[in-house]
């Protein structure tokens, strides 16, 4: 099991996974507009006035296609303009788009150098922004277009690279629901595990609840492992400080690097706008979706969300019982009006939550959709 996130500081991987989803959920909107097979073209909301730009790849991408994309804001659902340009030899190419209402907005661009249109973008991929850089990409919108004429902007593309088992090295330590548990066991079912990870990707100090374990590992590139009791596990990788825990155990949960202690959560901190990814596993632990997507949460915690993925969901975080471990659950109803419960994790930093959706009867994994969310 893997999701594919990329290689920088917290912050700037945290605001740059969102970039990620918004790139993936551009396709949805694809089909409402027009004049997107090929060359230099573009779609606009009105006539006002013109952009236009160059391009420069940081390598030859010849016979693939740059998509180019002003809009002015981050929801993707339908931007205010989309050009597309095919991809000859060389670096530097030229993007115009017509008609363009006056205002202030994003610009940015991306290739599918090794995944495919329409897929996440992965190690190898371009991307790029106006006023931005993948360690630095723009917080808000920043080109600014006259209401009528001609403006310029410049876009450089750069290599995305992956997250490796390397950038993980450190300690360990979240909460995460014991999926050995079963009713009538003294025990509580929310544990809180710890553990460290070296450069080379080996497991030790294994603990929960702060009790030794014994058990060692070493993660894979696919940040898959198997604990030396022959546990399956999987971890869904956000950034170089935050990711979610899954094991064949159906064990559930959040960890950060660097954290030894759980805050006083509350209520209101799952309230917000999330933004990331969500993924399907089949019986043997293989990943076999991904998609990006964004969460809303409400003050009355109800939630929906929007994305590129096979499904949508709507319901309400009702359930604050195990709030002290930092577990929020409630209930969803998704967009074929099937029903299920919905389980969140909140890292202790409060940035980050995994969260699992499942109904019963069910199966697991295959039956349960998963999702790893930053805070916007």
């Amino acid at each position: 099991m893997h999701c594919h996130f990329y290689r920088e500081g917290r912050e700037e991987s945290m605001r740059r996974q969102e970039w990620l989803a918004r790139v993936l959920l551009v396709f949805g909107v694809m089909t409402l507009l027009t004049g997107c097979g090929g060359g230099e073209t573009a779609v606009a909301a009105q006539a006002n006035a013109t952009v236009t730009g160059s391009l420069n790849l940081p390598a030859e991408a010849s016979g693939r296609v740059c998509y180019v994309v002003i809009d002015d804001d981050l929801d993707a659902q339908q931007v205010v303009g989309l050009a597309t340009t095919s991809l000859g030899p060389g670096t530097s190419f030229d993007f115009s788009f017509s008609g363009v209402p006056a205002g202030t907005y994003y610009v940015y661009a991306f290739v599918h150098v090794v995944s495919d249109p329409g897929e996440a973008l992965v190690a190898g991929d371009f991307l790029g922004f106006h006023g931005g850089t993948l360690s630095d990409p723009p917080t808000g919108p920043n080109a600014v277009v006259p209401a009528s004429g001609t403006v310029s902007f410049v876009i450089n593309l750069e290599v995305l690279a992956e997250l490796t088992v390397a950038d993980l090295a450190g300690n360990w330590f979240g909460p995460y629901e014991d999926g050995t548990w079963t009713v009538g066991d003294p025990d509580e079912p929310f544990k809180l595990m710890s553990f460290t990870l070296d450069a080379s990707g080996n497991l030790t100090q294994h603990r929960i609840d702060g009790v030794p374990t014994g058990l060692t590992a070493t993660v894979d590139a696919e940040f898959n492992l198997v604990l030396s009791d022959g546990t399956k596990v999987g971890f869904s990788v956000a950034d170089s400080g935050h990711m979610g825990y899954l094991d064949e155990l159906e064990s559930f949960g959040v960890l950060e690097k660097g954290a030894t202690s759980l805050p006083s959560y509350q209520p209101a901190d799952i309230v917000g706008a999330w933004s990331g990814f969500g993924f399907t596993l089949n019986s043997s632990f293989v990943q076999t979706g991904g998609w990006g997507l964004d969460v809303t949460v409400a003050s009355d915690f109800t939630f929906s969300t929007s994305g590129s993925g096979p499904e949508t969901y709507s319901g309400e975080l009702d359930d604050f019982f195990d709030l002290p471990v930092g577990s929020y659950l409630g209930n969803y109803t998704d967009g074929q009006g099937g029903t299920g419960t919905v389980e969140a994790f909140m890292s202790p930093d409060k940035s980050c939550i995994a969260v699992q959706l499942f109904h019963a009867p069910w199966s697991f994994p295959e039956d349960f959709v998963f999702m790893i969310l930053a805070k916007q």
